[in-house]
């Protein structure tokens, strides 16, 4: 028997086969071919992430046909656009489609995609936050917002390194201020991330495992892409806009913003073995990866933020089965 969702679905395919097949038939016989092929791992990471989080298959195909659907106003004229062109607008629609959907799976999926963070990931942030800016060069003298900026990371990495490596009480304040800097870490990681591995597409047009490669790092970025966006609506509220300059509904705004951060971030303190885990692991590697450049650096970062809280894990798990060895002795 069918349900309005899956005569809504059913009809919604059908369209998008009928027009998608119009616009990508008629490009081929233009000869038109400027969609890359790492738009599919990309969509396929985006895809994945939103069938962990839900696991729900009617609900998906509607995230997916609303993107589709609102994707197709990359075609229309554009402001000041007297002739139109084709493979321009086909360029630009793969992004718009990404871009559409991305922000349809977070305001679906809502606070699933606000991460908790605790006092072992900042940690882990601040340490690779200080090998990023001397693998990108933002240690000019010279430039006076670079240093800014730098004094600014060094303080926020300082207040991380002081409440990992101590037992001072995490308060409201202090998970703030934590989860603040846990946001700006994590997107200026992964904003550094998106333009390094965008652009590696461009040396890429074969088959080969450099394809291969680059192929899993979209796959990877699709993943990330709904985590990217909530981490920058968690920052943005904080700045002046055009019609809100920390007026009174601006305010309201940042005090519930604020709740959500101090909810998300972790009150228990990190065991003081737990931090020179992470700091005996993940220094020599950057330290090495800096001086004989193994793998790209971006790549190492999310490595480690892969495997760290796996080996957290791993010594806590030896741990229990330690004590519950000598307790049945």
């Amino acid at each position: 028997m069918l349900t309005n969702t899956s005569v809504f679905l059913m009809f919604g395919w059908a369209f998008c086969l009928a027009i998608y097949g119009y616009i990508f038939s008629y490009a081929y016989q233009e000869n038109v071919r400027v969609i890359s092929l790492m738009v599919i791992p990309l969509g396929l990471g985006l895809i994945w992430e939103n069938w962990r989080l839900s696991g729900n298959w009617y609900h998906l195909q509607i995230k997916l046909l609303g993107a589709l659907l609102f994707s197709l106003f990359a075609f229309l004229y554009g402001k000041g656009e007297t002739h139109y062109n084709f493979e321009s607008h086909l360029e630009i629609w793969p992004y718009a489609f990404i871009a559409i959907f991305t922000i349809i799976s977070v305001i679906y999926h809502d606070e699933r995609v606000v991460l908790r963070v605790g006092v072992g990931l900042t940690l882990l942030q601040s340490l690779c936050l200080f090998y990023f800016t001397i693998e990108r060069g933002w240690m000019d003298p010279s430039n006076v917002f670079q240093i800014g900026l730098l004094i600014l990371i060094g303080l926020f990495c300082l207040f991380s390194i002081f409440h990992s490596l101590n037992y001072t009480k995490l308060t409201e304040l202090n998970r703030l201020i934590l989860s603040i800097f846990s946001c700006l870490a994590m997107l200026i990681f992964a904003v550094d991330h998106a333009i390094q591995v965008l652009q590696s597409d461009v040396a890429v047009n074969e088959l080969s495992i450099t394809f291969g490669i680059i192929a899993m790092e979209y796959f990877l970025l699709g993943i990330a892409l709904m985590y990217i966006f909530q981490n920058f609506l968690m920052l943005e509220v904080y700045l002046p806009g055009k019609n809100r300059f920390y007026n009174r509904s601006h305010r309201e705004v940042i005090k519930k913003m604020n709740g959500l951060h101090i909810a998300r971030f972790e009150s228990s303190q990190l065991h003081r073995f737990d931090a020179f885990l992470i700091i005996g692991v993940s220094v020599p590697l950057l330290y090495i990866n800096y001086q004989y450049a193994f793998i790209h650096y971006y790549s190492l970062i999310w490595i480690l933020f892969l495997i760290a809280p796996l080996l957290l894990e791993l010594r806590r798990l030896f741990s229990t089965e330690k004590r519950r060895i000598s307790h049945t002795k």
